[in-house]
Order: C-alpha cells, then sequence, then structure tokens
C-alpha cells in the first residue's frame, strides 16, 4: 500500500455573462447551503438548509456515536453531497481532525486504516467492499471505532465480510432531505442485529405512515427547508403534511425494540399477477450470491402478468452467471418473487459517490428485457398459475 495526500490545484477561471442574477432565496434568509441529491433514482435537485438543521443532525450523531475532539476521520465521501458535508459538519462541532484524500482511494485508506491514521470512516457499500479487498490479509487495529455504511443497503455478506476482518461497522439510514442520517445503529447493535438501521437519533420521529402503509415519515429538526427542482425552478417549501411530517419514498419498518428496518423503496413496488413485490427484498436475497457485488430489481410490462420481475446483476464473471442467479433465487423466494428476466453485467451504473443509479440501469436495460429470450437451464412452465416460472437469463458486459 502506498501514501496519499492532497494538493489542491485551482481552476482556470471561466467567464461570467455580466447581467444580474435573479435571487431566488429573498423568502428563505436563513438558508446555509444548498446541496444536490445524488440523483440516484432520477433527476438530482437541490435542497436548502438552515444552519440549525445541519447543528441538530451533527449533535444528534455525536451523541449516539459518543464522538470527541480526540477522533480522526477518513474522509472518502464528496463533501459535495450531504454524506461528506455532513462529516466535516460533525467534526467541527466535536473539535476531530479531518484526513482528506484527492479523490477516493480503497489502498490509500486502507493503509490509513491499518497505521491508525483514522479511528472513523463514513463509506457507501461499494466503498467498503474495495477498502476490504485491500485489507485481506491485514491486522485492523483497535483504533479504528466506527465505520458508518449508508446512501444504499450493505448486504449481509458484505456486513459479514467486514466483521470478519475485525472492521466495527455501523449501519444508518437518511437522506439529503434529513441532513444526512435518520436512524443509525452503532457497531454494537448492528452486530446483534444485522440488518437494522438502527433508532431514530435524537430529536427524530419516525413512524408508519397511515394513508400509505409501509411507507416511512421522518419529523424533525434536521428537515430541508426548501427544494428546487430544476434548472431555473424556484425554491419550494419541503413538503409535509400539517403536523411536519415528510414523507419518504422508503418502505420500512419499526420493531417492538424500536428500531428501523429499511425494505425497499415505495414507488418501485412490482405488482406481477396481483402479487406485490418489492424489489429490495429479492435484491437482498441475490446479493448473498458468492461474486455479486450489486443488482438492481424491477418490474418490466408483461401481458399475461402485468409486470414480471427483472434483475440486472453486477458480478464477477469467473463465478456469477444468470443461471446461477435463478437458480439461488428459486432456492430462496417464493416462485412469484423469483426474477423471471436476468442480466448478469460486469458493471451497474454509479454517481460519482459509489451509488447504483437505478433510473438510468432501469432506462438502459429495461426495454430489452421486456423481450423474452431463450429460457435458462432447468427453468420451464410455472405449474402453480403464479408469474416466475421462466427465467430469460444471459450475460452481457
Amino acid at each position: 500500500m502506498s501514501h496519499s495526500s492532497a494538493t489542491i490545484q485551482p481552476r482556470p477561471a471561466r467567464p461570467v455573462p455580466n447581467r444580474p442574477l435573479p435571487n431566488r432565496l429573498a423568502s428563505f434568509p436563513n438558508i446555509v447551503a444548498c446541496i444536490l441529491t445524488s440523483g440516484s433514482s432520477g433527476a438530482p435537485k437541490a435542497l436548502g438548509f438552515t444552519r440549525d438543521a445541519f447543528a441538530a443532525s451533527a449533535s444528534a450523531v455525536a451523541s449516539r456515536l459518543d464522538l470527541t475532539a480526540t477522533d480522526r476521520w477518513g474522509l472518502c465521501l464528496s463533501p459535495g453531497h450531504i454524506g461528506g458535508l455532513s462529516l466535516v459538519v460533525r467534526a467541527a462541532m466535536t473539535g476531530a481532525s479531518v484526513r482528506l484524500w484527492p479523490s477516493f482511494d480503497a489502498e490509500a485508506v486502507a493503509r490509513a486504516v491499518v497505521d491508525g491514521q483514522v479511528t472513523h470512516l463514513a463509506v457507501v457499500p461499494v466503498m467498503l467492499r474495495r477498502i476490504l479487498s485491500r485489507l485481506a490479509g491485514e491486522r485492523v487495529p483497535a483504533t479504528l471505532r466506527c465505520v458508518l455504511v449508508g446512501g444504499a443497503a450493505a448486504s449481509r455478506s458484505l456486513l459479514d465480510e467486514a466483521w470478519a476482518a475485525g472492521v466495527p461497522v455501523a449501519t444508518t439510514w437518511g437522506m439529503t432531505e434529513t441532513a444526512s442520517q435518520v436512524a443509525t445503529a452503532p457497531p454494537d447493535l448492528a452486530r446483534r442485529h444485522p440488518g437494522t438501521a438502527g433508532r431514530p437519533l435524537r430529536g427524530l420521529e419516525v413512524r408508519v405512515a397511515a394513508t400509505a402503509p409501509g411507507t416511512l415519515e421522518v419529523r424533525g429538526p434536521t428537515l430541508a427547508t426548501f427544494a428546487i427542482r430544476g434548472p431555473g425552478a424556484h425554491p419550494e417549501p419541503l413538503a409535509t403534511d400539517p403536523d411536519g411530517w415528510f414523507a419518504t419514498r422508503d418502505l420500512g419498518r419499526i420493531d417492538p425494540n424500536g428500531l428501523v428496518w429499511i425494505d425497499g423503496r415505495a414507488d418501485a413496488i412490482i405488482v406481477s399477477g396481483g402479487l406485490n413485490v418489492s424489489p429490495g427484498e429479492v435484491e437482498r436475497v441475490i446479493e448473498t450470491l458468492p461474486g455479486v457485488t450489486g443488482t438492481v430489481v424491477f418490474g418490466v410490462p408483461d401481458e399475461g402478468w402485468g409486470e414480471v420481475v427483472a434483475a440486472v446483476v453486477e458480478g464477477d464473471p469467473a463465478v456469477v452467471d444468470a443461471e446461477a442467479v435463478d437458480h439461488h433465487c428459486r432456492a430462496r423466494l417464493a416462485r412469484g418473487r423469483c426474477p423471471s428476466r436476468i442480466v448478469v453485467v460486469d458493471s451497474l451504473s454509479r454517481t460519482w459517490t459509489g451509488k447504483v443509479m437505478r433510473s438510468r440501469v432501469r432506462e438502459r436495460y429495461g426495454r430489452e428485457l421486456r423481450v423474452p429470450r431463450p429460457a435458462a437451464a432447468g427453468s420451464g412452465p410455472n405449474p402453480d398459475g403464479e408469474p416466475g416460472g421462466n427465467a430469460h437469463a444471459r450475460r452481457t458486459t
């Protein structure tokens, strides 16, 4: 492993048109930052935050994770997005230091961990996987106290791999609209309850919507003040109900212990032959197959069933093929929830923050997956009269 340090190079100035800019924020005088969403599930939008929102989030996370001025954070996420910016804010609030890299470098981060240069990291799952590959055979020192994993659900196989390597993973659930985390499970809780997002942070409330069963709603001081939904658009107050509840697009549940569990996206439910299928449930199963590093599951139109389940799977070509995905799902899912169309690819489109660009993947493969292909070996007509009987599978690069 090699060391890396940051060097900031100024960019050449570009001429700016000599015309007055409209002040679209005049009615929001307390805004200190506008942050773009990642655009992983659609067009990005800009969200405006007050100082109080950032402070409430940073204070709540610091309390949950027992952060102190002696902490040394490694900044893997871009500070231009909420995950990276919130890390910088909480470090400033607690007096902690932040280690910078010019860009994400798994080898440099792994070396910083092994050398005891960082005590905390915040990453998305694909970053964690790459760091673990660089840590293979290395002893992870006790100086590494916490690795926050967010931005997308971490598969159980990835969590198991991290724990086996001695990496103290903390699982989270949040979004840009809430100035980062809503719920967080510190490493010990995450290990005892694999897959949970933990309990809501101090000052935040989470409930399951009464009008949209299974959809989670959030209320609290970290919510964005407004949203700008496109170029030239004017800011609009963040949509909440009269009592201040913000409706997320995430499906989930809250167990008797107050732990939040995320089940997928409300706007992604597949209705196949009258059966509601959560893509998140299918993705979690596929990602337990060795060699799979990511997957996107969605519905494609079908004359017989309305929709059928399709899966685009990212995996190691040496060990993952469409037939293996098909058999893996059939052994673990009810037939109607198994993908009927499977494509295995070398890589999925990701944002520069490492999140899978679900809308782009669906746009890229959705149309061609509507057309049935030769059935995978071992598949055949469904004797139970349910969708999922014929798996049309292939690999593409």
